[in-house]
């Protein structure tokens, strides 16, 4: 296998988990009403499961087979998740409304213990349920505003590069630490071919 298909095979990849995470986001979204969808994809957020993980490391140990392509595939890694992602406006403030509710009812209640009412039985039960319907209001907000998926895309890829580079990190030390004790020399420091971004 050349770099170039190393490169291609390696995009791929990428993108098919990225395809079964986004698969997961469409059957909430689907599957529920739409104020619980996306509460449910809140929730979740861009998460990668165990078995993502799993099928990450062993993509790596399948095409990494010499200490040369490790050294390739960390530099590749390494020049894709060094692209930040844009965060849009609206996901900035979906961190605001999923604190803002509360903060309005903590202040609401302050208002109340000031003038005596949390005293009386039916002003506390009110100010619990306040409470809760504030947890609610932020969590329903931050899940309705947080959600873009061009954001989301990038986010997951941006992820999985970030776990490609550090599984590659990882296997090249403890290589190097085995050719440490075996007296070998270690891994190539030179970078692989420039790889242009291919997002």
């Amino acid at each position: 296998m050349s770099y170039e298909e190393m490169i291609l095979s390696t995009i791929k990849k990428v993108y098919a988990i990225r395809a079964s995470i986004e698969k997961r986001t469409e059957e909430h979204l689907a599957g529920s009403l739409p104020l619980i969808g996306y509460i449910l994809v809140g929730l979740a957020g861009t998460s990668l499961s165990k078995d993502q993980v799993k099928d990450v490391s062993a993509f790596i140990t399948a095409t990494c087979t010499t200490p040369e392509r490790l050294t390739a595939m960390e530099t590749i890694s390494a020049f894709k998740a060094k692209n930040r992602v844009h965060r849009p406006i609206m996901v900035w403030l979906s961190y605001v409304s999923l604190f803002l509710p509360l903060v309005l009812v903590v202040a609401a209640e302050a208002y109340m213990y000031l003038q005596g009412m949390l005293t009386e039985v039916t002003y506390v039960a009110v100010a619990l349920l306040l409470v809760l319907l504030a947890l609610f209001a932020g969590l329903a907000l931050f899940s309705v505003l947080s959600y873009n998926p061009e954001y989301r895309r990038d986010t997951i890829e941006h992820k999985l590069w970030k776990l490609m580079n550090a599984e590659c990190q990882k296997r090249k030390k403890m290589h190097m630490r085995a050719q440490k004790k075996m007296g070998q020399t270690p891994l190539p420091a030179e970078a692989a071919p420039a790889v242009a971004n291919n997002k």
